[in-house]
C-alpha cells in the first residue's frame, strides 16, 4: 500500500511538473515570440475577416536593394526656420513664407518645401548648415497615412524652434507596396491650418488598395497571427530600406549640421525605435518617439525586434518618448489593440505597460525621458500641443541635461511617478483644447516654455492686407517672444497703419516684389482669410 502511494505520488508529481514546464514554455513563447525576418522571398495570401474588409490580399516580398527606395528621400518634405528662409530665399521657389506654428502666438516666417530637384536641394541644405542659420536638423519618420495631420505639424514645430525638419515620404513609393496619388508640389500644399489635415497629396492610398495601405484591426491579426507577424515585418522592412538608402546617399548632408535628431511618429516611431545604422547613430544627438510604447506588441514579430536600436546603439543615447495614457493602439488600457491581442489565447505580445519606461530600463538606457499624457488617446497635439512642444523644445536644446531641470517638466501640471512624467496640456484656459474640430482654437494661445524657444529669434516681418483694395503695405517687425503680427493688429489699426478692413500677417520680404506678388496671391488670400477670422473673434 505504501509503495503504491509512493509510485502514485511520483506519477502525479511528474504530471504536475510537466504541466508547469509546458505551460511555462507556452507562456514564454507568447511573450517572446519566434522572430520572423521581413526579407522573405515568397508572396503569401492573407485573409482579412474584419467586417469592413472581408477580403484576401496578396503580400509581396520586399525588394532588398535599398537603391529602389530612394523615392523617400528624393521627395522629402522639408521645413526651414525663418532665419534660414530669409537668408536663402533666392534659392527657393518664388513663394512667400508659407509655414507657421500654431496661431495665435506661434513663430511665423518659416518655409515648407517638397523636394523636386534633390541634388540641388540637398546641396542647399548643406549650405544652410554651413551658414549656421539653424540649430540642427530633425529627421522625421511619419505615421501610417504619410505626411499629413500631426506629422506635418511636427515639421512646423521644429522649424519654429530653429531646426530644419526633413521627413522621408514613404507614400512617394512607386514600387506598388503603398503610395498616395499625386504628390503635391510646394505651391499646392495648404499649410494655413496647423490643426488640420496639412495634406501633401492629392488623395490618399485607400485602405488595402495596396498591400501596405492598411488599417489595423484585431480580427485580422488574430485570424492568422503567424502571417500577420510576417506582414508587419515586411512593413518595417520598407521603412528600414528607406532610411538605409537615405543615410547611405545623404549622410554627408546630415553630418554638416551641429545636431541631428531622429524623430518617429506612430508607425514611424516603431521604425525609429528598432532601427540601427552604424553610420547614422554615432552622429545622433537624440531620438524622439511619439505615439509608441517600445514594447513587444502586434507591430513586431518577437520581443527581440522591439529592442531599442535592435540593442545595438549606445546606452547613453538620449531618448525622449511621449504617448497618451489611453492610446488606442499601444497603451495598457484593456481596450487598446496591443492589450487585446496580447490577452487573446491566439494572440501574442506583452507584457503591455503602455509606455517606454520598462523597456528602456530593462535595456539599460541611462538617458531616457518618458512622458504620458493622462486620459489621451493616439492623437496628441489636439489636446497637448503646448505641453508636447515645450518638452521637445527642452530636449532639442540640451538632450543630455537632467529632465528634472527642464521647465517643461518641472512645473505645476507635471508629476513624476515611477520614472514616468504625467503632464497636463499646458493650456490657458486649462479646460480648452488648442485644436477644436481640427481647427486652431483662438481661445488657447500657443506656448513653448522649453529652452529652444528661449533661444529662437522671434523677429517676424509683418504686412497689412486690405481685403477691399487688396493693397499691401509693409509694417515693422515684431521682436518680442510674446508679440506676433496678429497681436499687433489692433495697435496698427488704431495708429492708421492698417484700415479697419485689413488683417496683418507674417510674410517674406520678397513677397512684396512685383514679380512675386502674383505668384503668391492665393497664399496671401488664405493668410488674409485666417487673419480676418481671428480679428472677427476679437483675437488681436
Amino acid at each position: 500500500y505504501v509503495n503504491c502511494l509512493h509510485v502514485m505520488s511520483h506519477f502525479l508529481l511528474g504530471h504536475v511538473l510537466f504541466f508547469v514546464y509546458t505551460h511555462h514554455i507556452f507562456s514564454f513563447d507568447r511573450m517572446t515570440g519566434e522572430c520572423i525576418s521581413g526579407d522573405g522571398i515568397e508572396s503569401f495570401d492573407m485573409f482579412l475577416p474584419y467586417k469592413d474588409h472581408n477580403k484576401s490580399i496578396t503580400v509581396p516580398p520586399i525588394i532588398q536593394d535599398m537603391a529602389n527606395f530612394s523615392y523617400a528621400g528624393d521627395n522629402a518634405i522639408v521645413s526651414l526656420p525663418a532665419k534660414c528662409f530669409s537668408q536663402f530665399e533666392d534659392r527657393l521657389p518664388a513663394f512667400a513664407s508659407n509655414l507657421a506654428d500654431r496661431q495665435r502666438g506661434g513663430p511665423t516666417g518659416m518655409f515648407l518645401l517638397r523636394m523636386s530637384n534633390p541634388e540641388e536641394e540637398y546641396k542647399l541644405l548643406s549650405d544652410i548648415a554651413a551658414a549656421s542659420c539653424s540649430d540642427g536638423i530633425v529627421l522625421l519618420m511619419h505615421g501610417t497615412s504619410g505626411m499629413r495631420w500631426q506629422s506635418t505639424s511636427y515639421l512646423a514645430q521644429v522649424a519654429g524652434m530653429g531646426y530644419v525638419g526633413l521627413a522621408l515620404d514613404s507614400h512617394a513609393n512607386d514600387l506598388g507596396y503603398k503610395g498616395a496619388g499625386t504628390l503635391l508640389k510646394t505651391k499646392d500644399i495648404a499649410t494655413a491650418n496647423y490643426c488640420g489635415m496639412l495634406e501633401t497629396y492629392d488623395d490618399r492610398c485607400g485602405t488595402w488598395a495596396k498591400p501596405f495601405c492598411y488599417s489595423t484591426k484585431k480580427e485580422n491579426i488574430l485570424n492568422n497571427p503567424d502571417k500577420y507577424k510576417e506582414y508587419v515585418e515586411r512593413n518595417y522592412m520598407i521603412r528600414k530600406l528607406e532610411l538605409d538608402d537615405f543615410v547611405t546617399r545623404r549622410g554627408d548632408v546630415l553630418e554638416t549640421f551641429p545636431k541631428v535628431f531622429l524623430f518617429g511618429r506612430s508607425e514611424g516611431a516603431m521604425a525609429v525605435s528598432r532601427y540601427f545604422n552604424e553610420l547614422l547613430h554615432p552622429m545622433l544627438s537624440g531620438i524622439i518617439i511619439s505615439g509608441y510604447s517600445c514594447e513587444f506588441t502586434y507591430f513586431v514579430s518577437c520581443a527581440d525586434h522591439a529592442l531599442m536600436c535592435g540593442g545595438l546603439c549606445a546606452k547613453s543615447t538620449p531618448i525622449l518618448t511621449f504617448i497618451g495614457e489611453k492610446d488606442n493602439y499601444f497603451s495598457a488600457d484593456p481596450g487598446s489593440l496591443a492589450a487585446q491581442v496580447a490577452d487573446d489565447p491566439n494572440g501574442y505580445g506583452g507584457p503591455i505597460t503602455g509606455n517606454c519606461r520598462a523597456p528602456l530600463d530593462a535595456q539599460g538606457f541611462t538617458q531616457g525621458v518618458v512622458t504620458v499624457f493622462p486620459e489621451i488617446k493616439h492623437s496628441l497635439i489636439y489636446t497637448h500641443d503646448n505641453a508636447m512642444r515645450s518638452i521637445v523644445s527642452d530636449f532639442l536644446a540640451n538632450p543630455t541635461s537632467p529632465a528634472a531641470e527642464w521647465k517643461s517638466l518641472n512645473r505645476p501640471g507635471c508629476v513624476l511617478e515611477g520614472g514616468v512624467y504625467q503632464c497636463d496640456g499646458l493650456n490657458d484656459p486649462p479646460d480648452e483644447p488648442p485644436c477644436s474640430k481640427y481647427v486652431n482654437n483662438p481661445a488657447v494661445p500657443w506656448a513653448d516654455i522649453g529652452a529652444s524657444a528661449a533661444s529662437t529669434d522671434k523677429t517676424t516681418p509683418c504686412m497689412c492686407i486690405d481685403h477691399k483694395s487688396s493693397e499691401r503695405s509693409l509694417l515693422f517687425s515684431t521682436s518680442s517672444a510674446e508679440s506676433t503680427c496678429m497681436d499687433l493688429a489692433d495697435a496698427y489699426q488704431q495708429q492708421g497703419c492698417c484700415p479697419t478692413s485689413a488683417a496683418v500677417a507674417g510674410i517674406s520680404h520678397r513677397s512684396l516684389t512685383p514679380k512675386s506678388a502674383g505668384r503668391v496671391s492665393a497664399l496671401q488670400e488664405e493668410i488674409a482669410r485666417v487673419g480676418r477670422d481671428d480679428l472677427e473673434y476679437g483675437e488681436n
